[in-house]
């Protein structure tokens, strides 16, 4: 434990491909969300290259919430509109020409 109070668990050492996870306890909810935007603002300044800060809290009743900084099912369907979307045209587009060459002329 640091002089803030937090906790830090680091994995794995620099050298290696995968990224490093490090998870930091603080006593309240604002606490963590400062923090995470420090983070950020270290990130800008390039200080640090961050892949991602999560603040998860748990309240009294035992339930946890997860803050993401972005929203991963919006990225993930915007991606498979995008995709589904170029895919569904270059394959309309080649059996409607199939099917049109296909045709009876009278």
């Amino acid at each position: 434990m640091n002089d803030h109070g937090a906790i830090l668990f680091p994995t794995g050492n620099s050298r290696e491909k995968m990224s490093d996870l490090i998870v930091v306890a603080f006593a309240d909810e604002a606490k963590a969300e400062e923090v995470r935007k420090l983070l950020f603002t270290m990130q800008k300044h390039y200080l640090l290259d961050l892949g991602d800060a999560v603040v998860v809290v748990k309240n009294r009743d035992g339930k946890i919430s997860i803050n993401l900084t972005y929203n991963l099912v919006a990225s993930g369907v915007m991606e498979g509109v995008v995709y589904g979307g170029l895919w569904g045209l270059l394959i309309g587009v080649l059996f409607f020409t199939l099917y049109w060459d296909g045709l009876p002329v009278d």
